[in-house]
């Protein structure tokens, strides 16, 4: 069996939290048509990978290359894939073009980088081209013959990851010698820093308890900062406040109640759909917001993940067929992901890597402090989910 390898990348900046109040699941509908499927691959993979430990994770870059990979594939790897994206392949390249006109932009306050890498190398592999070319100009990708075994593919990737990310995420060539045995590699980068529109001030930073996941105390630098310019959200599960950035774009802080968990959270399809629309569900607020310091890093293996959602062809062979006859499948699934909040803003990123084998009223000031077990999440200032996270400890 041939080995193939399909990589991405992304570094996100902007976060958003949100609360719900309880009604019938069928009542609660995501509102925005043209991402309510995506909407829908964003719950179901982080529900897959929530559970008792801190996790930072992109479902938007995964979203973008199995798109790709939905494009290339053929047999039951394409019915899989059309299932769980939920759309055809004209529907979802529709989707694709639609997704990327509502992205986040540079500008003065704010840095944003997206970009799509397909590395081929037909040394060992013959691949078809013409479908790599056919789909470049929806994706938009740099397409480009590379040398997978003498590092040539993995050197540039990290070039790339390196230099988009504005050198926030910065994996090394030993990272990804892998590749060496692989012959298709396909990449996306995504990198958001964003500056709060109302930044926290560091002498009011000062030393306090975070109350871990496992009953143990933390003394952890806590932020705090009266925020004119909040939304806030109540209900009986949990309650969440969505702090802007600059450019619109949003983090969102969730408290589950503390009679419940971030997993009952996370599982609850009803509650979700609500802390993603915080523009339906959210009320205007002034909240005295205390928040942690914190950075975090992992390296999460995805296969499990995936074929948990469905996608168990892509792993075996002959799925490939429109662009190579000979037999390719995927071998792992990786993404590396890191995030850092401070006074200033929000840093996060991640790099995903498929390997194949082949106005305000101010009469009330709410309270929020974030000293226990949260949800976050990333989103766009047209409402786009870019990254989730749980931290239970920091």
């Amino acid at each position: 069996m041939k080995k193939l390898l399909i990589s991405f990348s992304l570094l996100i900046f902007g976060l958003t939290l949100i609360g719900c109040s309880s009604v019938n699941a069928e009542d609660v509908k995501f509102e925005d048509d043209v991402i309510s499927n995506f909407i829908d691959f964003n719950l179901d993979t982080f529900a897959e990978l929530t559970n008792d430990e801190n996790v930072v994770f992109s479902p938007i870059s995964l979203y973008y290359v199995l798109a790709i990979v939905y494009s290339y594939s053929s047999n039951s790897a394409e019915e899989e894939v059309e299932a769980l994206l939920g759309m055809s392949k004209t529907e979802l390249m529709d989707q694709i073009n639609l997704l990327n006109d509502r992205l986040p932009v540079s500008d003065d306050s704010t840095v944003f980088y997206f970009e799509n890498t397909v590395f081929y190398d037909n040394s060992y592999v013959a691949y078809n081209t013409n479908i790599f070319e056919q789909y470049e100009s929806i994706f938009h990708y740099e397409l480009a013959e590379k040398n997978f075994a003498s590092g040539e593919a993995g050197r540039r990737l990290v070039e790339k990851i390196d230099e988009g990310t504005d050198h926030f995420l910065s994996p090394t060539e030993e990272y990804f010698n892998y590749l060496k045995s692989s012959s298709l590699l396909i990449n996306n980068t995504i990198y958001y820093n964003g500056t709060w529109k109302t930044e926290f001030s560091s002498k009011y930073t000062v030393e306090d308890k975070f109350y871990a996941n496992d009953g143990s105390e933390q003394i952890v630098n806590m932020m705090k900062k009266l925020d004119y310019y909040a939304k806030y959200y109540e209900s009986e599960k949990a309650t969440a406040a969505q702090k802007y950035f600059m450019d619109g774009s949003s983090m969102i802080f969730i408290l589950p109640d503390e009679t419940m968990s971030i997993t009952d959270i996370v599982n609850d399809q009803n509650e979700m759909l609500k802390l993603l629309q915080p523009n339906t569900y959210y009320t205007d607020a002034s909240i005295m917001m205390t928040i942690p310091k914190f950075s975090f890093y992992n390296d999460l293996t995805l296969d499990d993940t995936l074929k948990n959602l469905g996608l168990n062809s892509l792993f075996s062979g002959s799925n490939f067929s429109l662009i190579t006859n000979d037999n390719i499948n995927v071998d792992s699934i990786r993404q590396m992901a890191k995030i850092q909040v401070d006074e200033v803003g929000v840093k996060v990123a991640a790099s995903t890597t498929m390997d194949y084998t082949a106005s305000l009223s101010v009469d009330k000031i709410i309270e929020f402090n974030v000293n226990r077990p949260f949800l976050y999440i990333i989103m766009s200032p047209d409402q786009i989910p870019l990254f989730f996270g749980v931290m239970y400890s920091i």
